[in-house]
């Protein structure tokens, strides 16, 4: 208060300072740190994981090696063996994700990524010949990581296929839309009510508990991508059940294969 005569009020002194720099600062630092607490973490239970998950793939190829391939339970191993080594890929993601958040993204192929990232996500639930991939001609170009786009599209390829029907397809494509490299995933699913559109991308939000679900899988897939810069988001397909969307930042217009 702006006093010029004793008891008498002659207006106000307002003072404003911008504060956006030190909010940004704090919340890089936040981040930083957030970041930092989970490369220890997972540096660490990839540590535990590895070593029994070693013995395990180990001796699953041991198994194999002295079951006869016309042995009935030869398949069985088979997808025992195939099962640890995708472990062992989702492990060394982790790490790159973790050491990607710091470095920051680089340039992916992404159509070779999605396609063996959906390939696999299918294979896990023996439904691999109800993938349906697509690609735009030529190279898909965006910033990102591996590691991060794998998980994100693996994650995304199950819900699919546990939101469709039994007999359904679901169809991954590649392609480019303007400054935007996107990944969409579409089920053949009854949709998602729209109450539940952004619910779904909160940690540990399910409507899958029944089924086993944790409401994780979103949620890490949304944290991921937003941190290479770029977004997910669902929305209604145009005939029968969803479409999952990534977008990242398109390194460059269409690049062709030399």
């Amino acid at each position: 208060v702006l006093e010029l005569d004793t008891g008498s009020f002659n207006g106000r002194v307002v003072v404003l300072q911008d504060v956006t720099e030190v909010r940004e600062l704090q919340d890089r630092m936040q981040e930083t740190e957030r970041m930092a607490a989970l490369g220890r973490l997972t540096a660490g239970l990839t540590h535990e994981i590895n070593t029994p998950l070693t013995g395990i793939s180990s001796y699953a190829q041991m198994l194999g090696d002295i079951t006869d391939g016309d042995d009935p339970r030869a398949d069985l191993i088979a997808k025992l063996v195939d099962q640890s080594f995708r472990v062992s890929r989702i492990m060394a993601n982790l790490r790159q994700i973790v050491r990607g958040s710091r470095d920051g993204p680089t340039a992916v192929d992404l159509t070779p990524v999605v396609r063996t990232a959906a390939t696999d996500a299918a294979r896990s639930i023996d439904a691999e010949d109800r993938l349906l991939f697509r690609a735009d001609d030529g190279r898909v170009m965006a910033w990102g990581t591996e590691g991060a786009v794998e998980l994100a599209v693996a994650n995304l390829v199950r819900n699919a296929f546990e939101a469709s029907p039994a007999d359904a397809m679901v169809q991954v494509s590649v392609g480019l839309e303007n400054d935007w490299a996107e990944i969409v995933v579409q089920d053949q699913g009854s949709g998602i009510p729209k109450e539940n559109l952004d619910k779904v991308f909160e940690a540990f939000f399910t409507t899958k508990t029944d089924r086993g679900g944790t409401g994780l899988g979103l949620a890490i897939t949304r944290d991921m991508i937003t941190q290479l810069g770029g977004e997910v988001r669902l929305e209604a397909a145009d005939a029968v059940g969803s479409r999952a969307i990534i977008r990242l930042a398109s390194c460059s217009s269409r690049q062709t294969s030399s």
